[in-house]
């Protein structure tokens, strides 16, 4: 069963890309014609081109490098670099706290046993 049953009827499947020419006998790379390779070796002549054949079939040694035989190069990828370390950040200054300016002085609640004992002061009313 392939995935397409479950798109919508509108979706056409990708097409496959147009075949190259079979490549020519004479250009094969020697590599080319081992038994173990015949089965894939009539569908890689019309996807790839002779370059990544060659590349393909080319010999590797993907056993322990020390014992590599001479001329055939290691399957192994070359280390990549490490990058060195990364320096920690730096703490951002920041600006000493400034002193909040003086606010007016706020008048003090009046206490109803003060506005009795001094009849000479007003009276402020204030709502509930």
């Amino acid at each position: 069963m392939s995935f397409y049953f479950y798109m919508p009827a509108w979706f056409e499947p990708p097409r496959p890309p147009p075949a190259r020419e079979r490549i020519p006998d004479e250009q094969l790379p020697a590599g080319a014609h081992a038994p173990s390779l015949q089965p894939f070796l009539e569908i890689a002549r019309r996807l790839i081109t002779v370059e990544q054949l060659k590349e393909a079939t080319r010999p590797r040694y993907y056993g322990d490098i020390r014992y590599a035989p001479p001329g055939i190069p290691v399957g192994y990828p070359k280390p990549q670099p490490v990058p060195g370390p990364v320096p920690a950040p730096q703490p951002v200054p920041l600006p000493a706290p400034q002193p909040a300016p003086a606010s007016e002085p706020r008048p003090v609640p009046q206490d109803p046993a003060a506005i009795t004992a001094d009849p000479t002061k007003p009276l402020v009313c204030r709502p509930v």
